[in-house]
């Protein structure tokens, strides 16, 4: 006789038979074992220990036992009948019924079945008719998931990635020669469903070649648990050469034996909508961060390079973005802007460079500055750690130096007849930088008119022209004229025969020109003969 049993002693599940000890399969703590049939954890609501005589299980609860006596301890023991003995604390021996709730758990147990909280790979099933000779004879060895980066589980969570592998054998005595098909099939519950209900959810091929008599070989399949997988348990059965879903048929090939091609049903956990279980080990970090152009000025432009790199075991699943900011006095944490990192850039201990090429603009403000590289900053994966996403470094923007602008040469361009009915203003400036930096922007000239009839007296806005902070370094001068060509005096009779003064302002500093107490000025007279 043959039992499957907890032995918590040695913490470890034995199958052993009533003449002598098997050897121990598995180590409680991994969550299962397997012989010719998977078998689950101890149940969560009772204990349970080999007998000394090797002759059953001893089990026990913190609740009185659902079995017929109420005892508190119980004994199982599989008979010819196939039924349970129950022993009390005494030697009074009493029947325990399969139809009792506890008593169907371990029977499942011993059975090969699954126990409550049960999960694990699925292994091979023995052949149940007479062998015919010289032919190949496929089986499943074992059916066990991984995640996608290759770790061995049976729980997840929603929506998770499960790697489905089994390995095949041909255990016959004779070659086959072709495409042998595999299928995996996917059930609820920790048993397989009836064929006309499993679905099919991978399907491969092996090539004969690959599997002659006595080779194994191993397949693997991908399924989302989100199509068709709710939140409980399932299980996938793996089978070789089975053509068909609903039944086997016999398959493409003679065989020795036709009923051990499907593995024994492989049995895991999918929990809540939304819920991960499974996390690789990815950890994503910055470092070398520095500048490529290094600004000096409040207001400069400035260029970034750093390095980002997955510190973890595992490759990274999803490519990211990183985001470049910088923080000065009175700022707050300023965004600059961001690069990106592929997925294939981003395998373990790899360090890869980003850099901007297009300068961005510090803060007008000065002081001791920081600036920062953040990996993953929009949390396209989470991490084992996301406390060391940052890179960072100081700097300190000074107050950038003011040019001194003046206005030295105004005039007219034609000379004359400009400020006829219907002509255009074609004023003409010079520019002069003597101070020691250049403007931190363009420099803008602005326009005015004014005539004793036709304005009043009052200066009207003309127009405005620009030079570029490059076209006035410190110690030049720089011409200018107005853009878009000129301004056209209105044909009317209040702009006839009148002297009109056009005049030029440029903030000496630089800055927006108010033809105020900062601007410098410059005029020049024109009379409108007709």
């Amino acid at each position: 006789m043959n039992v499957y049993g907890l032995d918590i002693d040695t913490n470890s599940l034995r199958y052993f038979s009533t003449d002598a000890p098997s050897e121990f399969v598995c180590d409680v703590n991994s969550g299962h074992f397997y012989e010719s049939n998977p078998i689950g954890k101890s149940f969560s609501d009772f204990s349970c220990r080999l007998l000394a005589d090797n002759q059953g299980v001893l089990c026990w609860t913190n609740n009185p036992t659902t079995c017929e006596d109420g005892s508190n301890h119980v004994r199982y023991y599989k008979n010819t009948e196939g039924l349970f003995k129950t022993e009390t604390g005494s030697s009074v021996w009493t029947w325990c019924s399969q139809d009792t709730g506890q008593s169907k758990n371990i029977l499942t147990y011993l059975e090969g079945g699954y126990g409550i909280g049960g999960a694990g790979p699925g292994g091979s099933t023995e052949a149940t008719e007479l062998a015919a000779p010289n032919l190949p004879d496929f089986a499943v060895d074992k059916v066990w998931f991984t995640t996608p980066w290759q770790t061995e589980t049976y729980r997840y969570g929603r929506p998770e990635t499960m790697k489905m592998y089994a390995q095949f054998a041909n255990i016959g005595s004779s070659d086959c020669s072709g495409t042998i098909e595999v299928h995996f099939y996917l059930s609820k519950g920790y048993k397989e469903d009836d064929h006309t209900q499993w679905k099919r959810v991978g399907t491969d091929q092996i090539q004969c070649d690959n599997l002659k008599s006595g080779m194994t070989k191993s397949e693997e399949e991908g399924i989302e648990l989100w199509i068709d997988t709710d939140p409980g348990i399932s299980n996938i059965v793996a089978c070789i050469d089975h053509l068909y879903d609903d039944h086997n048929d016999g398959g493409a090939f003679p065989e020795e034996h036709e009923s051990n091609n499907c593995s024994t049903e492989a049995v895991f956990e999918v929990t809540a909508d939304g819920q991960v279980v499974n996390r690789p080990d990815i950890d994503y970090v910055a470092h070398s961060f520095s500048f490529l152009q290094a600004p000096t000025y409040a207001g400069d432009p400035a260029r970034f390079r750093g390095y980002i790199q997955n510190i973890g075991l595992n490759i990274s699943q999803v490519g990211i973005r990183s985001s470049y900011s910088v923080e000065c006095p009175g700022t707050g944490r300023v965004y600059l802007t961001d690069d990106g990192t592929s997925a294939a850039e981003l395998t373990p201990s790899v360090s890869n460079m980003e850099q901007i090429d297009n300068p961005v603009t510090m803060p007008n403000a000065t002081g001791s500055c920081t600036a920062y590289l953040c990996a993953d900053y929009q949390n396209a994966w989470t991490e084992t750690n996301e406390a060391n996403n940052c890179a960072a470094f100081s700097f300190t923007l000074y107050p950038r130096p003011k040019p001194i602008l003046n206005i030295v040469g105004f005039q007219d361009e034609v000379g004359c007849c400009t400020t006829n009915l219907g002509s255009r203003i074609k004023p003409d400036v010079w520019i002069q930088n003597t101070g020691s930096a250049a403007p931190s922007g363009q420099v803008v000239t602005m326009y005015q008119i004014s005539s004793p009839v036709a304005t009043g007296g009052a200066w009207w806005t003309i127009g405005y022209g620009a030079s570029q902070p490059s076209e006035l370094p410190p110690g030049t001068t720089d011409e200018d004229y107005m853009d878009g060509g000129g301004w056209q005096i209105p044909i009317n009779n209040a702009w006839k025969n009148q002297w009109h003064t056009v005049r030029a302002c440029v903030n000496r500093d630089g800055g927006s020109p108010t033809c105020g107490g900062n601007d410098s000025i410059a005029t020049y007279t024109r009379f409108s003969k007709k």
